[in-house]
């Protein structure tokens, strides 16, 4: 049976199946379509469910999220999500949260288990992401936006499902709007939210040392050409950096001219192909300009 608001909901239900893409799920057809904001529990009880030879136990009141009309919802990237504000799922439910500011977390989460969020990411540059998580367990999360940018955390045992700690990463972003998905490797944790602290950006302002800067060729091969003006002599590092933020090659770290300088530098030939970032650092900035290794 499914309740509505508190109310059973007799004749709600016109059939019931398994899904043919995941038989972990359960696909119920309606005959009456749910409203924005209701509150959704199943209640189950008989032995007439199977799939993989698995008998679907019991339910009593089972919660389901309505993600109805939540699909519009967009996470603003400088900032925090909440992890049960997803507007798609797999696997997972919500439960009551302890950690400082309550509310509820994402649990019950097995291997394979997914959550998608719609996020608009307000400024290019490199991010620390903080993990809030707890569990038993340690292993990886991944997040992935848009299917194509990707990063990894690693977590450890907290020894608790609410003794809440924080687990770090870093991801370079560039403005614009994407689906994120964070996706389990393994069982054993929640997550109450994920923290997008922005490290630095490719902005240049008044107390810029370095202007001007152009890459070339882009895409590129082999040999990169880096030039920009500076307003006096300092050290500077240029570093090619992967979207996680980790460095894959060091170019130089040392002195630059006043005016304009520029230099030519040979990429690695075992360096994959795909996105990366010259990072010019000086005492002040860091500054970003994305190249294709072709």
């Amino acid at each position: 049976e499914i309740k509505v608001n508190g109310v059973t909901m007799p004749n709600l239900i016109s059939d019931v199946g398994i899904a043919g893409f995941d038989e972990s799920i359960l696909l119920f057809s309606l005959n009456t379509p749910i409203q924005e904001e209701q509150d959704i529990t199943i209640s189950y009880f008989g032995e007439h469910i199977a799939s993989s030879g698995l008998v679907l136990d019991s339910l009593t009141n089972y919660f389901v999220y309505n993600a109805v009309n939540n699909s519009n919802s967009i996470h603003t990237i400088p900032g925090r999500i909440q992890a049960e504000d997803f507007f798609e799922m797999s696997g997972i439910q919500t439960e009551p949260c302890t950690d400082v500011g309550g509310g509820e977390n994402v649990g019950y989460i097995e291997g394979g288990d997914w959550m998608k969020y719609n996020v608009q990411v307000t400024q290019s540059g490199l991010y620390k992401v903080v993990n809030r998580m707890a569990g038993f367990e340690g292993g990886t999360l991944l997040l992935t936006f848009n299917d194509s940018i990707q990063t990894e955390v690693d977590y450890s045992p907290t020894n608790g499902w609410q003794n809440w700690a924080d687990f770090t990463t870093n991801i370079f972003l560039e403005e614009g709007f994407y689906t994120l998905q964070v996706h389990a490797q393994s069982a054993g944790f929640n997550i109450n939210y994920y923290d997008f602290e922005l490290l630095s950006t490719s902005v240049q302002n008044e107390s810029s040392v370095i202007h001007h800067i152009e890459v070339y060729p882009n895409p590129v091969k082999e040999l990169l050409n880096v030039e920009f003006s500076a307003n006096h002599s300092q050290d500077v590092t240029i570093k090619l950096i992967d979207l996680t933020g980790k460095t894959v090659q060091e170019f130089h770290n040392g002195d630059i001219a006043f005016g304009s300088n520029r230099f030519t530098f040979s990429l690695n030939p075992n360096l994959p192909k795909g996105t990366y970032f010259i990072e010019i650092k000086d005492p002040m900035n860091r500054h970003f300009k994305k190249i294709i290794k072709d």
